[in-house]
């Protein structure tokens, strides 16, 4: 049985991306436990420190999604003001949200979130990786113990 892999990919600025596949990026074994008892706490590190660039960067885009709807508002009042049309905030609203322009960038908006998130849950994932390494490293020196004092005994 093959298992199910999802692949994500983050773009925490315009030239930079990173592709990892779940749940690769946290899996353990006895086999690797010194290592990756070694890397937990860099790539605990690594990926908190990418979601604050992800972050930084939705929040950035949000920004400009806030802007572009004050400038289209604008130019939405001062087009109807001009033909002498009298305007709702109703609308207003309804042009906004059928912009354009607008809807892609609620879409860059939206993208930004889901990598915010996914990285979120990436980053929460390396608590319970701790919590198994802990389990399995207890686990495995228990063995030892036992095998140890199993030899003494022949």
């Amino acid at each position: 049985m093959t298992e199910e892999k999802i692949t994500v990919t983050f773009h925490p600025d315009d030239r930079t991306s990173y592709t990892y596949t779940l749940p690769d990026v946290v899996t353990i074994s006895e086999r690797t436990i010194n290592k990756d008892l070694e890397g937990h706490s860099a790539k605990f590190l690594w990926f908190s420190s990418l979601h604050a660039r992800l972050v930084a960067r939705r929040d950035y885009l949000a920004g400009k999604l806030k802007g572009l709807m004050a400038e289209r508002e604008i130019t939405y009042r001062d087009e109807a003001e001009l033909r002498g049309k009298k305007t709702t905030e109703a609308s207003i609203k309804a042009m906004l949200d059928t912009d354009a322009n607008v809807q892609q960038f609620r879409s860059y908006v939206l993208e930004a979130e889901n990598e915010v998130n996914m990285c979120q849950v990436i980053k929460d994932s390396f608590f319970h990786q701790q919590q198994c390494l802990i389990a399995l490293g207890a686990n495995m020196r228990q063995e030892m113990k036992s095998l140890s004092a199993d030899n003494i005994r022949e």
